[in-house]
């Protein structure tokens, strides 16, 4: 298989000052990504919302990011987003309920909504209208569409990360670490 370069931040084009700027030390996937410039510059304006813009609390944003890496088998995002989902208290017990997903024992009502929108949408390209009544009691619409995005993005991580083996870095630092700044 024919791999990019995993690129030197040092060497990255001045059209991504900002993108630099904002990240603290580039994980592989960003310097995998900075190969091809223009498509990071677009990509990080939609990451920065997802990640930083959600309405999401940050604990529904990890379930929905392991979910998402766990169905497809995404090594990658799996492992860093460990890190940042035991910041925000999720134990060992609740990652391997997660990786059984919505089926697993002792979710609450709301949690276990999320996950089954999260299976949905990588399943079937959908969440279903009994889903999104389900959802309706616990999400407003946009949390829902923020599920969704989320899904979108670390779907798409994920085609990315697998087919050109990009490896999980040895640091695995958190979100908070970043500058961003709306």
């Amino acid at each position: 298989m024919r791999k990019l370069s995993i690129t030197n931040p040092a060497d990255w084009p001045e059209s991504l000052a900002s993108v630099r700027a904002q990240m603290g030390a580039p994980l592989n996937v960003h310097r995998f990504l900075a190969s091809y410039p223009e498509w990071l510059a677009r990509w990080w304006e939609f990451r920065n919302h997802v990640i930083h813009g959600t309405s999401l609390s940050e604990r529904q944003y990890e379930l929905v990011v392991l979910r998402v890496a766990t169905l497809c088998d995404a090594p990658y995002e799996w492992e860093h987003h460990v890190v940042t989902g035991k910041e925000q208290g999720l134990d060992d017990t609740v990652l391997e309920r997660i990786r059984t997903g919505p089926s697993a024992e002792d979710w609450p009502a709301a949690d276990r909504s999320l996950l089954n929108a999260v299976d949905e949408c990588i399943v079937d390209h959908c969440v279903s209208a009994d889903t999104l009544e389900i959802l309706a009691a616990d999400y407003s619409e946009k949390q829902i569409l923020d599920i969704i995005a989320t899904v979108v993005m670390y779907h798409a991580m994920a085609l990315v990360t697998r087919t050109f083996d990009i490896p999980v870095d040895e640091s695995k630092p958190s979100f908070s670490e970043e500058t961003y700044g709306g």
